[in-house]
């Protein structure tokens, strides 16, 4: 009888942990990289394109100068959007940077957009180091004013590049501790068993890096965010050297809709550490509406 009972708790384990090994990698799937289709792909002519031959196929990334008749090294940010996003959405949103003085530099997540291959953090960490080689080498750029601004997952990319290539400074959008605290909020029944028979393809350690990074941060994160909990950029602002925490009215969505509060905290961080300077914009700087006007 016992062993009998035995041998049926041993079967249940068994196909729970067979369950759980076939389950998780879709579940780290969803939680990390659902994927983006492209939009309508962007015609502008001053747009640099360039496609980056990986082992599992062709990887894009652009490059988009400042505004500003001015021929004269710029700063320039490399972001990283969210994971439900792909490049030509953020080129749209990022817009402002343009007339910040600020060129743009953006490189697809592989499997995203019209990028071939598997996202993850080794891979996208490798691709993002490329393109910061190669926009560091661009006569338009001041090697000495590159910053790396990332949204939701992007955080997290932009923390393992900079561990690899050092920022004048990080703009964090809505950013997660780490990939094992992101889980734990979503899935907290089955967070037990991630704990002990696991390990995260994509483990995104903000929390490690920024407890060691010197270089200047700026948080801005929206209170009633259900998808990155507010506290998440709460605790990275309390360990991170030389941050600064603004905390806006919104969700995780839609946090670029308040304007009148993230571009100018934005302008007035990258001021105040001397990225940007005043002669460089348009007109001292136009605001986030004119572009969708």
């Amino acid at each position: 009888m016992k062993i009998c009972l035995l041998r049926i708790v041993l079967l249940f384990v068994s196909g729970f942990v067979i369950v759980i090994i076939l389950v998780f990698p879709s579940l780290e799937k969803s939680m990390m990289w659902p994927g983006a289709e492209p939009l309508e792909p962007a015609k502008e002519g001053w747009i640099e394109k360039r496609w980056l031959d990986m082992d599992e196929g062709p990887v894009e990334m652009w490059f988009i100068p400042a505004s500003g008749l001015e021929i004269s090294p710029k700063p320039t940010v490399i972001c990283a959007h969210g994971n439900a996003e792909c490049i030509d959405w953020a080129y749209q949103v990022m817009k402002p940077y343009l007339d910040m003085g600020v060129n743009l530099a953006l490189c697809e997540y592989r499997g995203y957009g019209r990028s071939k291959g598997t996202p993850s953090q080794e891979h996208i960490t490798h691709d993002f180091i490329n393109c910061y080689d190669w926009i560091v080498q661009k006569q338009e750029v001041d090697s000495a004013r590159i910053f790396f601004q990332g949204s939701s997952i992007g955080t997290g990319v932009v923390c393992a590049l900079a561990q690899k290539r050092n920022p004048k400074a990080l703009i964090l959008i809505s950013p997660m501790i780490n990939t094992r605290t992101l889980a734990k909020d979503k899935f907290p029944a089955l967070y037990p068993v991630f704990r002990v028979f696991f390990q995260f393809k994509s483990p995104f350690r903000n929390d490690a890096f920024l407890k060691i990074n010197t270089s200047p941060v700026l948080i801005l994160h929206g209170k009633q965010d259900k998808v990155i909990p507010f506290s998440h950029g709460q605790h990275l602002h309390n360990i991170a050297w030389n941050s600064r925490l603004i905390e806006l009215p919104c969700g995780h969505n839609d946090i670029l809709s308040h304007s009148d509060e993230f571009w100018p905290s934005v302008r007035k961080f990258l001021l105040d550490h001397r990225i940007i300077q005043l002669h460089e914009t348009i007109s001292g700087f136009i605001s986030y509406e004119s572009w969708f006007h």
